[in-house]
């Protein structure tokens, strides 16, 4: 099996947001089946038509302007979550800064797809980052601020999370076969990830995968902060209830 730790960091190019208004940029290609992620900056405005049965899911992790869809205006000032209906397009338009996110297309299921219609009625989906719930897990200290952006029922097979924190701690070795995984890293992040026989220092607005299956966890030193995203892909719509199984709800204390 292939446990390499693989990452990848963006480097717009300013001369081509300047023409162009916009840049983009394919992050860890063909990494996991199925998903394509790219990190986008926008200077001006950009429209965004969709995809064939493609989820899309926008993270916001910058910059101050608007998002739109259809008849709808959200607020976008650093980190929330975008998630339109699967055959709407959407918009951004930034507000004298520029607005960068990453974007995950997801391929559906055709059963999946079909059922757009009842999916979409949680659709679109939109939160900031000061609104998430947070929870509580096993593997984490209990100073560790864990917070969901996107719960599981809302994209299939899919949920979206953080972990912030800050050294010396650690989130503890685990692993998960039913799941791909992806970080991103959040503004201010300098931590080591671990994966099997594998060490790499993670830092801020990279992209990083966790193979799957692999035994992995995370350590921050004394000085340092600690503080990504998870992405989780689930393999079967089944196995999302490790989500539940592991998260616990602070609302519910």
């Amino acid at each position: 099996m292939d446990v390499s730790l693989r990452m990848e960091k963006p480097d717009p190019d300013e001369n081509e947001l300047l023409s162009k208004g916009y840049w983009q940029k394919n992050l860890l290609l063909d990494e996991i089946s199925g998903v394509m992620t790219s990190y986008i900056a926008v200077r001006r405005k950009l429209s965004v038509e969709p995809r064939e049965d493609k989820a899309r899911i926008v993270l916001f992790v910058g910059g101050r302007g608007v998002a739109a869809v259809s008849d709808r205006v959200y607020p976008v000032n650093g980190i929330a979550i975008l998630c339109p209906p699967f055959d709407t397009a959407f918009e951004v338009q930034t507000d004298e800064t520029v607005v960068k996110y990453l974007e995950i297309l997801m391929t559906v299921t055709p059963a999946e797809y079909a059922s757009r219609v009842d999916l979409n009625r949680q659709l679109p989906y939109f939160l900031n980052y000061s609104e998430c719930d947070q929870y509580r897990e096993q593997i984490k200290s209990v100073k560790t601020i864990s917070r969901t952006l996107l719960p599981v029922d809302i994209i299939p097979r899919l949920a979206i999370g953080s972990v912030e924190t800050t050294g010396p701690d650690t989130v503890q070795t685990h692993q998960h076969r039913m799941l791909e995984q992806l970080f991103f890293g959040l503004p201010g992040n300098h931590c080591r990830v671990t994966a099997d026989d594998q060490e790499v220092e993670f830092k801020e607005n990279v992209l990083l995968h966790i193979p799957l299956g692999s035994n992995h966890g995370v350590t921050v030193k004394q000085g340092n902060t600690l503080h990504y995203l998870w992405i989780d892909f689930f393999i079967s719509a089944q196995d999302t209830s490790y989500i539940a199984d592991t998260h616990i709800s602070m609302n519910a204390e």
